[in-house]
């Protein structure tokens, strides 16, 4: 099969025949995640069922894969079939899998001008400012013009120069930790477990339910995409058992006198991590429990090597604090041009800046 000839598979029951593959190209991606992983689209897949198609990309030749997919999603003119990966915003980056992704990306958009349309919309919703403009000329080669708009802004912590990362936070924040901690310590058996199981080792489902247990009782309680919530719960479990078997969870909870009050979850490969969700008790809210949670889990992680941690999407004080950089995310988009709803949306993405200023379209887009 020549480079950027690809095999497609439509049916989710036979992506389990590329898993050797599918392994391939993900150890070979620049800053690969579990988000990318065969085990996050099958469980996904499998637990939402959706109006959706696959389009499941393999080009064996060059260690490559691209999970697109079809699905109708609703707009101002009506439900619109979207080809984009499969990923409703859990994650804030992705690219397809391959030691070149953005050449895989060009190769992936030409095999989809060529094909039969079934689609009104091509939407990369997760492409990291670095591979924007690579992005962009990778439409272009493919035929596709590309509008581009800003999704995310999420602070990270970068410490590729090789700094220690406490050397980077201020001293009042600094300051804030150390009274965090004396607090909790005041009132009790206080005590911080992190924990990142290795390959083959047990996946500690009980600090997992401890991590659900504090979830439900914080502000995410009510939220379907939370940790806790009936409708992810199982999605959450089968996830948890595949990353920790490769070794790609780091879980980090704080009790105090027997009882866990604030929680971190996170993926985690390749030096990179990457906070999934976390929460605290809110009868603890005064104490900066939850503060403390995320700058122990920080130094954890890098005792353990990780040279880049991402904190998730959205501006929050208690993320900025943490933080030594902010990045953004872009929607990378191209619209049908011989179909009329299609273009329409296009249409109004490009006015709504002008009637509403650009400012405020900007922040209605953004995800938080």
């Amino acid at each position: 099969m020549p480079d950027g000839q690809f095999r497609e598979i439509n049916d989710i029951c036979e992506v389990a025949g590329v898993a050797t593959q599918w392994k391939e190209a993900l150890q070979a991606t620049p800053g690969a995640s579990f988000f990318q992983s065969q085990a996050w689209l099958e469980e996904g897949w499998r637990r939402f069922p959706r109006r959706q198609s696959l389009r499941l990309l393999v080009d064996a030749s060059q260690s490559a894969v691209v999970p697109f997919c079809v699905r109708d999603e609703p707009s101002k003119v009506g439900l619109l079939g979207t080809l984009f990966f499969p990923m409703d915003d859990w994650s804030c980056e992705y690219l397809p899998l391959g030691a070149k992704p953005v050449e895989v990306l060009a190769d992936a958009l030409r095999h989809v001008r060529e094909t039969p349309r079934d689609w009104d919309l091509i939407d990369l919703r997760w492409v990291d400012q670095d591979y924007l403009n690579a992005t962009v000329l990778a439409f272009k080669r493919a035929g596709f013009t590309a509008q581009v708009t800003p999704r995310m802004e999420r602070p990270v912590i970068d410490l590729r120069d090789g700094r220690a990362y406490e050397s980077r936070l201020s001293k009042k924040y600094r300051q804030n930790l150390r009274r965090a901690r004396q607090t909790l310590e005041s009132m009790g058996d206080c005590r911080v477990e992190h924990v990142r199981p290795g390959v083959g080792d047990e996946p500690r489902f009980d600090l997992f339910d401890a991590c659900t247990q504090i979830a439900k009782q914080s502000w995410q309680g009510a939220h379907e995409a939370s940790f806790s919530s009936d409708k992810t719960q199982e999605f959450l479990r089968a996830l948890h058992a595949r990353a920790t078997a490769e070794g790609q969870v780091d879980m980090t909870v704080v009790w105090l006198n027997g009882q866990p009050i604030a929680y971190l979850y996170a993926y985690c490969n390749a030096g990179r991590w990457i906070g999934f969700r976390n929460g605290y008790d809110p009868q603890f809210v005064k104490t900066g429990v939850g503060a403390l949670a995320l700058h122990e889990s920080l130094v954890a992680a890098e005792a353990l090597g990780d040279v880049f941690m991402d904190l998730g999407p959205g501006i929050y004080e208690y993320k900025t604090r943490a933080a030594t950089d902010l990045r953004l995310t872009y929607s990378v988009a191209h619209y049908a041009r011989l179909s009329v709803r299609p273009q329409l949306v296009k249409a109004w993405r490009r006015i709504e800046p002008v009637l509403r200023g650009r400012e405020e379209t900007a922040k209605r887009r953004m995800v938080k």
